[in-house]
């Protein structure tokens, strides 16, 4: 973890003091091959549709995301003297996939049934970036923009069924004309890039903006919405790898922690026997640890 940060701050560093500033409108020939910084109008003619389901519209990329109300499994353990106890609790609600009800440590009454329509990312098959291609860049892109369904957005297939439209989300129950969740009821909702000014450091190879290889071998392709300074973009990556750094830290502190406990386990068990010198035992060993 420490070693990929600095590597990754590295990499950034060295992108901040080679790149060149570019036009995407008017290209130039003599940046062929070489680390750019451009700010342009990422945008398509086509309109990207969701059939059955949704019609098309001005979207870059859209994400089809699928929740099931389905049966789900939380277990809670606590301490009983010296010994663990764990209880299993189920409940039914909304979740995104399917929860493996096989897996379940009570399967028996909460089986969740196949999941009927599987979630989607699609992209428009062209897109410009200025007067380059701008596919490459959707693809760099997540989509994070609601789109809140509506009726005039349902394709006819869908419409004719009279799906149950609630908080821009498209709801298909197992029994037609239900309004009650019930189990193996399905509701859709989208997120999508739209058309719009994006900046970004790449690599231009011809009409494609494609990842940059540092030298000490980091594949980087930077995007971001709006216009944003090339110092900008790279402090944001930045930022992103040290709160990353950060999280692993914890992360790694936390299972080290657990495997000295799990080391210390044998100890303290014998230390029980002995009521005063285990419960001080104990709570050295938690000191310690």
């Amino acid at each position: 973890n420490e070693g990929n940060v600095i590597a990754e701050k590295a990499a950034l560093d060295e992108m901040g003091s080679a790149l060149v500033k570019s036009d995407a409108n008017k290209p130039n020939p003599q940046h062929n091959g070489k680390l750019v910084y451009m700010s342009a109008k990422l945008t398509s003619n086509d309109r990207l549709s969701d059939e059955p389901y949704l019609i098309g519209g001005p979207y870059l990329a859209l994400e089809r995301r699928v929740e099931m109300y389905q049966w789900k499994e939380t277990e809670e353990t606590r301490r009983i003297g010296n010994r663990r106890e764990t209880t299993y609790k189920y409940a039914m609600g909304w979740a995104e996939g399917r929860q493996n009800s096989e897996t379940f440590k009570q399967s028996a009454g909460h089986q969740n049934p196949p999941l009927p329509i599987q979630p989607r990312l699609s992209h428009v098959a062209k897109a410009t970036y200025g007067k380059l291609d701008g596919v490459g860049v959707i693809k760099k892109l997540s989509p994070t923009t609601d789109v809140g369904v509506t009726s005039p957005h349902l394709s006819s297939k869908i419409r004719d069924k009279k799906p149950e439209l609630k908080s821009g989300m498209v709801y298909l129950r197992k029994t037609p004309g239900g309004r009650s969740d019930a189990i193996g009821d399905v509701r859709l909702s989208y997120r999508a890039v739209k058309p719009g000014n994006f900046s970004l450091i790449a690599k231009l190879q011809g009409r494609q903006l494609v990842d940059h290889v540092t030298s000490n071998g980091r594949s980087k392709f930077i995007v971001e919405a709006g216009t944003k300074s090339p110092a900008a973009l790279i402090k944001t990556e930045k930022a992103a790898a040290s709160s990353m750094a950060m999280i692993l830290r914890f992360a790694g502190f936390f299972i080290m922690w657990v495997g000295m406990n799990l080391m210390a386990g044998p100890l303290t068990m014998v230390l029980s026997f002995i009521p005063i010198i285990g419960t001080l035992g104990r709570f050295m060993l938690g000191i310690i640890f």
